[in-house]
């Protein structure tokens, strides 16, 4: 890999020619042949890699002391691994541990590729005398103090060319040892010494330590040290059960085995040394492929889990090769509308000049929860995204689609300046939850779309409950014509002189079966009903759902039960819509038979009243009246039905209202800890000051509905809602409001014709005026338009953003466009998420705020991937970039990657300074602070 990426490390292990070493040795005696001793030390170093890798170990560091007798065995066995199987992954670090004047010791660990005639020239040079080693005896010889102090070790040895930078020297700093350079009194060779770490035995860690030697590791005391030295714990292994071996739980983020890459690691230690097993995001981007630019050249770039900056000069193509990565994932200009960014036309023309309209391809490679998935946007699909997944299953989506399945955050240059510039418009708390957890901008687009739903139920059901008024009036007009046709009837009928008995009895007869008839009608379409909705029932439940499996107990048990309860239905409901079938058959043949006796009755009683002479006129009245009443008791019936389905409509609107303000609190509610979590994750740079209830727009509007064309006066409405609208008070105002409104409409409606008395409603006249000419006018006009109106108004939370510069607070939309910069980048360096892309994040943030970007990015690349176009040099060296891409412009004018890797590598190091600005200094503040 080109970039830095954790590893599982010990760099300090021992063999079996230490002579504190615990176990058998059988690696060589005075009297053994040097073949035998060969061969048994071979055994061992394969012995000893097995240990390794069963320990999980990558990296690890052999340190006998004052000599690497065993390095060549254990090397040779790594090679003859790595050659046999390319999937072997294990760096050895030559070392030695040093006893330097005083007793102090250190540990000294080479590049991992360094020829063996260095290290014999570094022992020479710190007056190690190889011939006094004894290298086939079983044990090494005892250790003689070197004769320099330990912070003058890397002096001495950068007097040798060829081994400057190829090493790296660390004290032991550990706890109650005797040692460890940090003892009372030994604080002027620490100070004076140039290393940036040092060393644990045995497991400790920064936590075991003291607090007094916490501090002076930290650079806070300065009698002791200007720059802060990382304790690296190692598990000092030196017994042949290797209990202890991998013991002291290190990892270590390096790109090369080269001691270079370690002295990075202390350098960037926040980021880049863990005593815990590291985290890393779950989705990442793993690879981009470009092909077919008209700017760029082929191109594949591996990319790092972690913080990757692409940087070069002006005009090098950093901006177009991000664009190119967001245009993967379905987030570039031309795929999302970004109307508050003032670059997205330059970018969009950009993407179509220089890669769709030239039929170029763009792929990249993603890892989500371990899974590895490509995605690519080509020609070849006219540039709709195509998913491969681990299966090799494709599928083509919409970037829509897309985006909804790999989170990722991208912002082109200048972006995140332009959020929040609106001139004297206040900035909505919604324009910053995109900076949260994307998920709150989902959860806020949700509340949206079902309060929206909730409205339109509300509406729905006020539209309900005044049919129902309407119906009920109506009903109880029908009723009282058919009470007063019976009058008539009744009447009338007395004018008819009197009659035989058997002529009177026909007529009351006809009475009764007309009176039955009328009620059979209702009673019929009853029966049908019932017959239609117990086929409709079985037709909408369908058939019986497929619960085979091969598992057996609980499932089983769950299939059976669901067998039993569904063919216990089918088979009912077959039972029950054949025997109503047969019952409706013999109601309609009953029916059949009842019209004959219908006709008989009328044709007798037409018989008598033909027989009436002179009252023929009369008794065709009745005849009609009659037939009047069977039609209106026929329309009575129907509204009943209508009134039956319906329900009760007010209790459906009372619920529909408590919802729809459960759903309107429940959001008030979130937007109070969204405004906390905002303060939070800004660092507190910005503050959201919450009031409940403050905004009253839409009562107000709601207000100006219901008063239109009423003649109240506007001044009367203002003067009254300024002292009733008050954010405790609001929301009870709207709902005593509607009350009252729906009450008046009712009252209208119905009351008035009942000669109920008129509702006061005493709120509605304070509000619009209590003048007779407004009250009738408003009792006129009162309609559903004005009740739904206040009846889906609510009082909504008024947020205040401010950005704070130390105790000077700023209007969010007020403040510099490096401020809110500052403040969003912030915001999205806190979270969790898809992968990061920003353009130049440096633009327009002050020396002050990229120090503090710079100490957030190492905390912020553990929860999500970072790609970065930057021309700042902090940002990269002391956020401790793991991967560098260096882009720049080739003889043809074409961009290309011309350099990559992690700041590991002495030619990125060279490339950021040339390059970028403050490069240099970049390197000489972190030399100031860690003293290389």
């Amino acid at each position: 890999m080109t970039y830095a990426y954790w590893r599982k490390c010990d760099f300090q292990i021992h063999s079996p020619r230490d002579p504190n070493w615990k176990g058998s040795r059988h690696l060589g005696s005075d009297s053994a042949p040097v073949q035998s001793v060969d061969v048994e030390r071979k055994i061992w170093a394969e012995h000893f890699v097995d240990q390794c890798v069963a320990k999980g170990l990558q990296a690890i560091a052999l340190t006998d002391h004052h000599e690497m007798i065993m390095v060549p065995y254990v090397q040779s066995e790594i090679r003859a691994r790595s050659i046999n199987d390319s999937t072997f992954d294990l760096w050895l670090f030559p070392g030695m541990e040093l006893t330097a004047k005083g007793g102090k010791q250190c540990i000294i660990i080479f590049d991992s590729d360094l020829p063996e005639e260095w290290w014999k020239q570094a022992q020479a040079k710190l007056g190690i005398k190889i011939a006094e080693l004894n290298e086939t005896d079983l044990v090494a010889t005892k250790v003689k103090q070197l004769a320099c102090r330990y912070p003058d070790i890397a002096s001495s040895l950068d007097e040798i060319d060829g081994l400057r930078g190829r090493y790296i020297v660390l004290p032991n700093v550990s706890q109650s040892n005797s040692h460890t350079v940090l003892t009372t009194g030994a604080h002027a060779d620490f100070l004076s010494m140039p290393y940036v770490g040092g060393y644990l035995d045995r497991n400790q860690t920064i936590h075991t330590l003291s607090r007094k030697n916490r501090t002076r590791l930290s650079g806070k005391d300065r009698t002791w040290s200007v720059r802060s030295i990382y304790p690296l714990p190692t598990s000092d292994s030196r017994s042949a059960d290797f209990e202890s071996l991998g013991t002291n739980e290190t990892w270590i983020k390096i790109a090369e085995p080269t001691a270079e890459a370690i002295r990075q690691a202390f350098l960037g230690h926040r980021s880049r040394i863990r005593i815990e097993p590291p985290k890393l995001p779950s989705f990442v981007l793993t690879k981009v492929e470009v092909n077919g630019s008209t700017i760029l050249e082929t191109t594949t770039l591996p990319l790092s889990p972690e913080f990757n900056a692409v940087i070069g000069g002006r005009g090098s193509g950093k901006s177009t090769f991000l664009e190119y990565v967001a245009f993967a994932l379905g987030r570039s200009c031309d795929d999302i509308p970004r109307e508050h960014y003032s670059g997205t036309r330059r970018m969009r023309q950009l993407l179509n000049e220089s890669l769709t309209s030239t039929q170029g391809q763009v792929a990249v490679e993603v890892q989500m929860d371990n899974a590895k998935i490509r995605i690519v946007r080509g020609p070849k699909h006219q540039y709709h995204p195509q998913v491969t997944y681990e299966n090799a299953a494709t599928q083509t989506v919409g970037v829509t689609e897309l985006r909804q399945l790999f989170p990722a955050v991208v912002y082109s240059q200048g972006e995140l300046a332009d959020l929040g510039r609106k001139g004297a418009e206040r900035t909505r708390l919604s324009d910053l939850l995109q900076f949260v957890d994307p998920e709150y901008k989902q959860i806020d687009n949700k509340f949206t779309m079902e309060l929206k739903a909730a409205k339109d139920t509300v509406r729905s059901e006020i539209q309900a409950v005044v049919s129902s008024w309407s119906l009920q009036a109506r009903m109880r007009q029908l009723e009282n014509r058919k009470n007063a046709l019976r009058q008539r009837f009744d009447a009338l009928e007395k004018t008819l002189p009197t009659d035989s008995e058997a002529n009177q009895a026909a007529l009351d007869h006809f009475n009764q079966v007309s009176e039955f008839n009328m009620k059979l009608a209702q009673v019929f379409k009853q029966a049908n009903h019932i017959v239609f909705e117990i086929k409709r029932i079985g037709q909408e439940v369908g058939a019986e759902h497929d619960l085979s499996t091969e598992l057996k107990g609980t499932a089983e048990v769950v299939r059976s039960n669901y067998r039993n309860l569904y063919r216990t239905f089918d088979s009912g409901i077959s039972r029950l819509r054949e025997n109503l079938s047969a019952k409706l058959a013999l109601l309609r043949g009953s029916k059949v038979e009842w019209q004959e006796e219908y006709k008989k009755a009328e044709s007798r009683q037409n018989e008598v009243l033909k027989s009436l002479g002179n009252q023929q006129i009369i008794a065709k009245q009745l005849i009609s009246i009659r037939n009047e009443i069977a039609d209106v008791t026929n329309q009575i019936g129907k509204l009943r039905d209508e009134e039956r389905i319906q329900g009760e409509p007010s209790e459906r609107l009372e619920k529909a209202l408590g919802i729809f303000r459960k759903i309107n609190n429940e959001r008030d509610q979130r937007t109070g800890e969204w405004a906390e979590t905002i303060e939070s994750l800004s660092s507190r740079k910005i503050r959201a000051s919450v009031t409940f209830g403050a905004d009253t727009e839409e009562i107000r509007d709601a207000v100006e509905t219901i008063a239109a064309k009423t003649f109240s006066r506007e001044t009367t409405r203002k003067n009254a809602l300024d002292g009733l609208l008050k954010p405790t008070t609001a929301a009870e105002f709207a709902e005593k409001l509607c009350v009252e409104c729906l009450q008046l409409l009712q009252w209208r409606d119905m009351g008035d014709a009942r000669g109920d008395t008129r509702p006061k409603c005493k709120l509605l006249r304070r509000v619009l005026g209590g003048t007779d000419l407004i009250q009738n006018t408003v009792k006129v006009r009162m309609d559903v338009a004005r009740i739904e109106a206040i009846a889906t108004a609510v009082a909504k939370p008024r947020i205040d953003l401010h950005y704070f510069d130390g105790d000077r607070r700023i209007a969010f939309e007020k403040a510099s466009d490096g401020q809110r910069a500052a403040a969003l980048l912030f915001m999205l360096l806190e979270q969790t998420g898809g992968t990061l892309i920003v353009d130049q994040p440096e633009g327009d943030l002050d020396n002050r705020i990229i120090t503090e970007l710079t100490d957030k990015l190492h905390e912020a690349k553990e929860k999500r991937q970072l790609i970065f176009a930057s021309h700042n040099a902090n940002l990269v060296v002391n956020g401790s970039a793991e991967l560098v891409g260096h882009l720049d412009v080739n003889s043809s004018g074409k961009r290309l990657f011309k350099c990559t890797g992690a700041i590991d590598r002495p030619e990125v190091c060279n490339v950021i300074t040339s390059t970028m600005e403050g490069g240099e200094k970049a390197f000489k503040d972190r030399q100031d602070k860690y003293g290389y």
